[in-house]
Formats: structure tokens, sequence, C-alpha cells
């Protein structure tokens, strides 16, 4: 799977949902097709199969975007790539969201260094949304890719809403109104600890099961991107997953943990936590002492990459003690 690709789940998918229109849905689907593909590039037969459309729809669709140059053929077995235009589009998005540029070396060493899934993500216009990643398709098991979009409601966002204010933390909290009352405290608990240790760190239940499952399902949506049941399938997946995370509280006593997902903030030079530093680390049975190795190298990265895009850093010294 292709990192350009963007997870349709994770980005309020639907076109009810969105109230977007067939015809656009239908031009998005075969850019994502050509993005996710295996092989660099596929006959126009293969994309109307594969997307499930009519012959004559899928040619003008294909036709109009080769002409404006977001698709190219080729002379010799008339198959569609992504074209040169799209190359200009990606430059044009990479300048609004410039803290890539200056993160990126970090999370190149991030990676180098541990061997995981390194993200980096940003609030943008109500949502956080993932502006780059570093890894191979197999260490992101969620299908996490680069334009994905996470409403910035309970419980997403915590590691960035952790450094607001309490009234702050009440809206947070109110926005997502299927949250039961042990749901809200075992939230607010999880803010607080992300305060105390300057990152977040999620143990998922039933981790090897529920990872499959999502595996499973992201496989199949890389043969059939417009799939509405594998979509649903995967909504559900991926809240599941959620549902069955909570933040690692304390270590006292414990030899071992499992961990699904860990992040950091980046502080802006309002001294916001303004973006995440991710650690896709999706392993059962971690040593303490390796995880704490890891969270030291997490927050390490996040106060580098802070310093890097000009941005105050705000965790103290011994932000990395255990919890």
């Amino acid at each position: 799977m292709n990192p350009m690709r963007r997870n349709p789940a994770l980005s309020n998918l639907g076109p009810a949902a969105r109230g977007a229109s067939p015809p656009t849905e239908r031009v998005v689907a075969v850019l994502e097709l050509l993005a996710a593909s295996d092989t660099p590039a596929l006959s126009g037969a293969e994309i109307t199969r594969r997307l499930g459309l009519q012959k004559s729809t899928c040619h003008g669709i294909l036709k109009s975007l080769q002409e404006c140059g977001y698709l190219a053929r080729s002379s010799s077995d008339r198959t569609y790539s992504l074209g040169p235009t799209l190359i200009a589009l990606g430059r044009a998005a990479g300048s609004r969201f410039q803290v890539t540029r200056a993160a990126r070396p970090a999370l190149d060493e991030l990676h180098r260094v541990l061997g995981l899934g390194c993200a980096l993500a940003t609030i943008d216009e109500g949502s956080l949304a993932v502006v780059d990643r570093v890894g191979g398709d197999e260490l992101f098991p969620t299908g996490l890719q680069i334009g994905d979009r996470f409403p910035l409601v309970a419980p997403y966002g915590a590691v960035l809403r952790a450094w607001d204010d309490s009234d702050t933390w009440r809206t947070w909290l109110e926005g997502a109104p299927d949250l039961g009352t042990a749901q809200v405290r075992r939230l607010r608990r999880a803010l607080g600890t992300i305060r105390k240790c300057g990152y977040g760190a999620w143990e998922i239940a039933d981790m090897a099961s529920r990872l499959a499952e999502l595996h499973a399902t992201v496989r199949a949506l890389r043969e059939s991107p417009r799939g509405e049941g594998l979509r649903i399938t995967l909504v559900q997946a991926f809240a599941g997953l959620a549902r069955g995370s909570d933040v690692i509280t304390s270590r006292v006593g414990r030899e071992r943990v499992s961990v699904g997902i860990a992040a950091a903030p980046v502080f802006d030079e309002r001294g916001r936590a303004a973006h995440e530093v991710e650690l896709h680390v999706y392993r059962e049975n971690l040593r303490v002492v390796e995880f704490e190795q890891m969270m030291e190298r997490l927050l390490a990265t996040a106060e580098e990459i802070t310093h890097a895009v000009g941005g105050s850093w705000r965790i103290g010294g011994n932000a990395g003690a255990s919890a």
C-alpha cells in the first residue's frame, strides 16, 4: 500500500456522511487506486474491474484525468499511472504543512534507531491530520496513511489536549456524547498522566486479534477501495481498537507492558501543543526497561522537532520518569 493513499475509514468516510458527490467519489477512487496499487500502472480494464465502474464512465474519467496531467498513459501498453501534475500539487500541500520539512530528519532518525513506524500529525481545521510517516506498510497494521484525518474529539487528540486548561478539557470530552461516565473519568486521568510523563502510550486489550482483523480488512481495501461494506467493517474494527485501548498510567511492579501507539507533543512558538510525533509500536509483552528507552527517544525527538520549528518546549526534565 502506497503511503500516498489515504485510509478512507479514518477520514470521515462515506459519501453520505461527507456530503460528497458520487462523480467526485469516482474520480478520487481512481487516483487512490493507482496510488495504492502494488504495480506502478494499471490498464483501463483493470481499473474498471477493481472499482466496479461502467466501462464508459471509467473511460471518461481516465481521459479527463490524463488531459489534465493527473494521469499518464503509456504509449506501449496503454496502462495508466499517476501523472506529473500531482507532483506540483504535492509540493503545494507540503509547503502548507512546513512542519514536515523541519521534522523529517528527526523522524528518519527515530525510525532508524527503533525500527518502528513513525508518524507526524498536526491540528488542521478541527481535525488531527497525518502529514508524514516513516516506515513500510508492515509497520502500520492499522493502515495509517498520510492524509488520514481524525476528528479532534475525545478520545482523539489526548496528547495535545493534555496541555490545555480545564475548560478546554471539558469541551473536548463533551464533544463525544457517546462516552460513558467511566470512560470520561479514565480520559481525565489519562490527560493528567500524559501531562506528567510528557507522552501518552496506549495499551490495547486483545491486541493480536484486533490487529489481525484490521490487517485483513486493509488488504481487502487495496483491491476494492470503493467497497462500502469493507469500509464500514474497517470503521467498526478501528472503533473496537480505540475502545479497547487505555493509557498506560503506571508501570510500578510490572516487568512487561503491551503497547499499541505512543505519542508526544510538539509545541509551537506560543507554547501550544500543535503537532504530535507518533510511535507505532504494536508490541505485546514488551519489557518495561525497553519501553522506557523508547519513550526517552520519543520525547527527545519531539523536543528536537519543537526547537526545529521555533517552538517552546514545555516538558520538564523529569518528564520521562516512570509513572
